[in-house]
C-alpha cells in the first residue's frame, strides 16, 4: 500500500512495508495501510459480532458434534480463501475476512457448546480451562509453525495451515458419525 518501488515478488514488498510499521511503530509513515487493515479487521470482528446470537441459536439447536463441524467447514473454507488472496486492496478481501470473522465465532460458541453439553457439571470448569488452556497452546503453534510457513514458503500459508487444520476437524467430525451411525 504505500511501497512506491517495483519489488521482485511480493514478500520483499510485505517485508519493508511491515518494516516501515515497525520501525516507524505507529501510523503516520503508512496512512494508507494502516487505514486498510484496520477497516479489514473491523470486518472481520463485526461480522463475528453480528453473527454471535446466531451461531449460539443454531449450536443450541444442532446437535453440537454437527455444529462443531459446520463450524470447520466454514472455517476450512474462509481461512483457504484468506490464504490464496492475491491482492488485499480487492473488495473481495471483506467477504472473505467477514466469512473469516463468522467461522471463528461459530467455533468458539460451538466448541463451547459441545463442551458443556457432553461433560458432567462438577467436571464443566476443570475441562474448561483445559480446553482452554490447550486451545492457546494451538494458536501458538499455528503462530509459529505458521511464521516459518510465511517467511520460508509464502505469505498466505499460515491461514492455508489453519484451513487443513479445520479440515483434520471435519474429517474428526465425519468419523465421529460413522461411528455412531454402526451402533
Amino acid at each position: 500500500l504505500c511501497v512506491t518501488e517495483s519489488y521482485s515478488n511480493v514478500t520483499d514488498a510485505i517485508t519493508t512495508v511491515c518494516g516501515e510499521l515497525l520501525e516507524n511503530e505507529d501510523e503516520v509513515e503508512c496512512p494508507a495501510a494502516f487505514t486498510h487493515t484496520s477497516r479489514v479487521s473491523g470486518i472481520a470482528n463485526t461480522a463475528a459480532l453480528l453473527f454471535s446470537p446466531l451461531a449460539g441459536y443454531l449450536s443450541d439447536k444442532l446437535d453440537p458434534v454437527k455444529s462443531v463441524g459446520i463450524a470447520a467447514v466454514i472455517g476450512c473454507i474462509s481461512y483457504a480463501l484468506v490464504g490464496i488472496v492475491d491482492d488485499v486492496n480487492d473488495s473481495t478481501i471483506y467477504f472473505v475476512v467477514g466469512l473469516f470473522g463468522i467461522s471463528q465465532i461459530f467455533m468458539i460458541v460451538a466448541s463451547q457448546s459441545l463442551l458443556s453439553k457432553y461433560m458432567p457439571p462438577h467436571l464443566r470448569g476443570t475441562v474448561s480451562g483445559c480446553f482452554s488452556l490447550f486451545g492457546a497452546f494451538g494458536i501458538m503453534f499455528i503462530t509459529y509453525v505458521g511464521g516459518i510457513l510465511f517467511d520460508e514458503w509464502f505469505v498466505g500459508a499460515p491461514f492455508v495451515l489453519t484451513s487443513l487444520m479445520n479440515l483434520v476437524l471435519i474429517v474428526s467430525v465425519i468419523v465421529f458419525y460413522l461411528k455412531h451411525i454402526r451402533k
